[in-house]
């Protein structure tokens, strides 16, 4: 493990010399390092190393944050089938079955977003549950079981533009979060590897930056395309909060839910563009 790592130089640039990573490992006081061609900012969204060493001049990142939270719940109990299983009740919100392993199972579901965990006793969570998921003639039900994890989550999206600055290249959760609603986090995060594995290869067979240089516009694309449809598929799956000051704005969004679901329900090409969207 890890206790702390800093990138202490970015390019040649800097001082003639490669990219230089300082770390030390838990449980030790020897700092080490890495020198290196290039580095893969590949450490997520909450790490403190390869974003936070780029100087704040350098780069901008745009955040949106959702006005509920996800109550996610591993269970010790199979999954009733083999397909994610969404849900949206006008009256009490979002749900989500979502597969783990042939013997356990996720749930998620739509919380106030001041909720905390102590305001979800297991009673509560398999009523809500229940009432969300379960179809009116019974014809499938959830399969109840021991709840063995649990975790609160605001609903937020992020990117940040660009993802290299000199040497050093964001990945994944470094760059960008994608809500969870569309479960495109990562495979976005794997085009992006794609992506920089290509530009750094061209430097080796070919001596040209082209593609590292174009790096994030590359990305955007991709990363746009996902942004928006998690934006599109968590639009039209939560219940909208009416409750604040904005209220007439907010009865438009819930007019337009109303409109994207009718749309749903009774337009075979929507359907599969949606459904090209979600395995894309």
């Amino acid at each position: 493990d890890i206790e702390y790592a800093r990138i202490e130089r970015h390019d040649k640039t800097d001082d003639g010399q490669r990219p230089l990573i300082k770390f030390r490992r838990r449980n030790s006081n020897k700092e080490e390092l890495i020198e290196c061609d290039f580095i893969a900012g590949c450490d997520g969204g909450a790490s403190k190393c390869c974003r936070h060493s780029i100087p704040k001049d350098e780069i901008r990142t745009i955040r949106k944050s959702y006005p509920y939270s996800w109550l996610s719940i591993l269970v010790d109990s199979p999954p009733d089938g083999h397909e994610l299983v969404y849900s949206f009740d006008k009256t009490n919100g979002f749900a989500l079955q979502s597969l783990r392993s042939p013997t356990k199972s996720r749930y998620h579901l739509q919380v106030s977003v001041d909720d905390k965990l102590e305001d979800w006793p297991d009673e509560r969570i398999w009523s809500q549950l229940n009432k969300r998921l379960t179809l009116k003639d019974k014809s499938w039900k959830l399969n109840e079981g021991a709840i063995i994890h649990r975790a609160l989550f605001p609903i937020r999206t992020s990117m940040t533009i660009p993802m290299q600055y000199k040497r050093l290249f964001l990945v994944g959760d470094a760059a960008h979060i994608v809500p969870p609603t569309a479960a495109k986090g990562l495979n976005v995060a794997v085009k992006d590897a794609r992506i920089l594995a290509e530009a750094i290869i061209d430097v080796y067979d070919n001596n040209t930056f082209d593609k590292l240089d174009n790096y994030t516009d590359k990305c955007l694309i991709h990363i746009s395309e996902a942004e928006e449809f998690a934006n599109y598929m968590t639009s039209l799956l939560h219940k909208l909060d009416l409750s604040n000051e904005n209220n007439e704005i907010n009865e438009f969004d819930e007019i337009f839910q109303r409109a994207r679901q009718h749309q749903f329900q009774h337009s075979d090409a929507l359907r599969r563009h949606i459904a090209q969207m979600y395995v894309s």
